[in-house]
Parts: C-alpha cells; sequence; structure tokens
C-alpha cells in the first residue's frame, strides 16, 4: 500500500478534477478498459475494481487514465489544493490533502 500526493486540478476552470494516470494504475489492476465502481463518502472517493462497475478505466494500454470531476468531487474535496491517493491491489482511496 503506497500512498501518492495529486494536486487538484479543474475542468474547464469550473469543476475540480482528479486527474491520475500511468503505471501506479497498471501496478494495482486498474488497466485500460478496467471496470471499477466508485464509493463516495463526506470525505473521500473510494475506486473499487468491479466487473460490473458502471465506470471504466481510460487512455491506452501504456498509459491508462483515471479522469473525475464533477459536482461530488467539487463537494467532496472543497477548499483543497491537493488529493492524497492511496493504492492497494484493486482499490484506491482518495481523500483530500492540503487545503487553500
Amino acid at each position: 500500500m503506497k500512498t501518492y500526493n495529486y494536486k487538484l486540478g479543474s475542468n474547464r476552470g469550473i469543476r475540480n478534477r482528479v486527474w491520475i494516470e500511468g503505471k501506479r494504475l497498471s501496478a494495482n489492476g486498474f488497466n485500460r478498459g478496467t471496470r471499477y465502481r466508485k464509493i463516495t463518502s463526506e470525505n473521500k472517493i473510494i475506486l473499487v475494481i468491479d466487473s460490473n462497475g458502471s465506470l471504466g478505466v481510460a487512455g491506452t494500454d501504456t498509459r491508462p487514465i483515471i479522469d473525475m470531476c464533477g459536482q461530488n468531487v467539487a463537494e467532496i474535496f472543497n477548499g483543497h489544493e491537493r488529493v492524497n491517493a492511496t493504492f492497494e491491489p484493486k482499490k484506491i482511496t482518495i481523500i483530500g490533502g492540503e487545503k487553500a
């Protein structure tokens, strides 16, 4: 289990965006095309690999991408500049990090 810090971006300068890409994803089973589900709570988002999940990993075989933006991301990480993502096999937990 490893935790990495990511800058919280924005989509069109309006909504918060969490963008994760690359080897960290594939090392934990999140390859291009992998289905997963998103579990949200008051202060975190958990991504779990699920063959029946409604979401899928984008990108390429060598550079998988998870891109999350929208109202729930904005609400959960409101006031944060960064997020901390903890990677485990078949699971990623994202919590708010550094605040503005």
